[in-house]
């Protein structure tokens, strides 16, 4: 049990008493506890999301063998919290992700519209008897394959490589209730030596 405190307080910066609440209302379970703890806290980071972000680090990661590299900009919204060891090691954390992991894009949002259409199409043919199923299930299933693509590439929708109990986007998330400012990528790019 103390263990598990420690744990969920290091990894929110919550207070012991809200991590050992958090801990019992969700059976102990660790990522159950974080999910509610943002979720109490959705408030707090949706005022912080529109806050200015006028602070950051450019930080690079490059893979030992030297063939493949990423410079990535993470924004924060003070000098102090951009100066700080921990934003640097979530920034350098992120980047060793993306060149792990190769995303295309920040967000799904940032997809275009006939690209997506492609890939619905393609996930149609995809579907097995897809004229015998109802409408609705297509549309569940082509969804399905569809947020599978996302995650394979958008950065925010990939599992964390060091945890792939959670997406950046909720390490990001994690990290917004810690230093109680908006964080977002503001961009990256990846370099990469074929051979």
């Amino acid at each position: 049990m103390l263990d598990k405190i420690k744990e969920l307080r290091s990894r929110t910066n919550v207070g012991v008493s809200i991590c050992k609440e958090a801990l019992e209302k969700c059976d102990y379970d660790i990522e159950k506890a974080i999910s509610y703890l943002r979720s109490n806290q959705m408030i707090k980071n949706e005022n912080l999301s529109k806050n200015k972000t006028k602070q950051g680090v450019v930080v690079s990661y490059i893979h030992h063998n030297q063939k493949v590299g990423c410079i990535l900009e993470l924004r924060c919204q003070t000098d102090f919290v951009a100066r700080s060891k921990e934003f640097k090691k979530l920034a350098e954390d992120i980047a060793l992700h993306i060149v792990a992991s190769n995303p295309q894009y920040i967000s799904k949002d940032e997809i275009p519209i006939e690209w997506i259409d492609g890939e619905r199409s393609i996930a149609k043919l995809q579907i097995k008897d897809f004229d015998k199923k109802s409408e609705e299930l297509l549309d569940k299933i082509i969804d399905g394959k569809i947020n599978s693509v996302f995650q394979r590439v958008c950065l925010l929708e990939q599992k964390f490589i060091k945890n792939e109990k959670i997406t950046i986007q909720q390490l990001i998330d994690d990290s917004i209730i810690i230093f109680q400012e908006n964080i977002f990528v503001k961009n990256f790019h990846i370099l990469r030596i074929d051979v």
